[in-house]
């Protein structure tokens, strides 16, 4: 066989998606981007309607996330590690179990929902629609002291579906939020304060887009961005040391626990950008280590564009963490958490 597909399982095998190819396709419109890990998008044949090629295709929530543009946020009900940092934004169809943790599975929210089938909840819609509760964009409108649209979406006058994706997005990026909070965010999805002011909502919705920006790689500042590749580009063992204000080696010596520098890899690369967790991973140190070859198989070298995928990978992260403290900034400007937001 050309490709190591693994052992058959009681919920799938190898002939169930093979004959699950043949009846739909095979088509190349059904090759989609999937997001597998945090920078780490894949390609993935999806058939949406059958369980035989994957397991479970969930299509009643995919659906919102092929052929049409859109943004998702995906979370986590419980948190299997220390702290919360288990949210990122996408805008492709996404792997559940890997996607944030190895330990639980992620949940996928779409900021539009698109007319579909398969028990969609737009099924009876003829425009997409912002997946925002009634009760929710009340709230909110009576928090920003605005009135609802007359339009069927029911939103605050003035107020953009994007414009509630990013402040939802700062406030899960905040790290006095994350600290505060701690304790519920381990055991149930995050709950969103609303905010006292427009002027706060503003502010915290253009940092919470400009760290949606980064995180799909598409923010122009990492098109040539600042971070430098030298040596050659063969993964054989990634670490970081303190070498010139912080080196990523692709070739580095010695283990974890005393890891010492080599003679390829990437820097600048400060030590707080090289620990960032998102989820579960150490993203610098895990998508580097997910192109290490396998026992048995050759060295593996980085393409040119994979080399410039990491570069942006280590200055999105380095904004990101500037950004997020920038959030918390604005929030202590307004009163801190006690003085920013509506209570209970």
């Amino acid at each position: 066989m050309k490709y190591d597909l693994g052992e058959d399982s009681q919920n799938w095998k190898v002939k169930w998606a093979s004959k699950d190819i043949k009846e739909s396709g095979p088509s190349k419109d059904k090759i989609k981007r999937i997001f597998y890990r945090p920078f780490d998008v894949r390609w993935i044949y999806y058939t949406e309607r059958s369980s035989r090629f994957l397991l479970r295709p969930h299509f009643y929530v995919m659906q919102h996330m092929i052929g049409e543009r859109n943004l998702g946020l995906i979370t986590v009900r419980q948190v299997a590690e220390d702290d919360f940092n288990h949210a990122i934004a996408v805008d492709s169809i996404v792997e559940c179990r890997m996607t944030l943790s190895n330990k639980g599975a992620g949940y996928l929210f779409p900021l539009y929902l698109y007319p579909g089938e398969s028990g969609s909840s737009s099924m009876m819609e003829k425009e997409r629609r912002a997946n925002f509760s009634l009760r929710f964009l009340a709230a909110l409108s009576k928090a920003l002291d605005l009135p609802q649209s007359d339009e069927s979406d029911s939103l605050p006058r003035g107020v953009s579906p994007e414009d509630i994706f990013g402040y939802l997005y700062a406030i899960l990026h905040s790290p006095e939020y994350r600290k505060r909070y701690r304790d519920f965010l381990r055991i149930d999805f995050p709950r969103i304060p609303l905010p006292k002011s427009l002027d706060l909502f503003r502010q915290l919705a253009k940092l919470g887009n400009q760290l949606v920006s980064y995180h799909l790689l598409s923010h122009p500042a990492l098109q040539s961005p600042a971070i430098q590749h030298f040596g050659n580009s063969q993964v054989v063992k990634v670490g970081w040391t303190k070498d010139n204000g912080g080196t990523v080696w692709l070739d580095g010596q010695g283990n974890r626990a005393n890891f010492r520098r080599g003679t390829s890899g990437f820097a600048p690369v400060p030590e707080e950008v090289w620990k960032h967790h998102i989820g579960g991973y150490q993203v610098c140190e895990k998508w580097l280590k997910d192109r290490l070859a396998k026992k048995g198989q050759p060295v593996r070298a980085l393409s040119d564009a994979d080399l410039l995928h990491y570069r942006r990978i280590i200055s999105a992260i380095a904004a990101t963490i500037h950004l997020m403290n920038e959030v918390d900034k604005t929030i202590l400007s307004h009163g801190n958490f006690e003085g920013a937001f509506v209570s209970g």
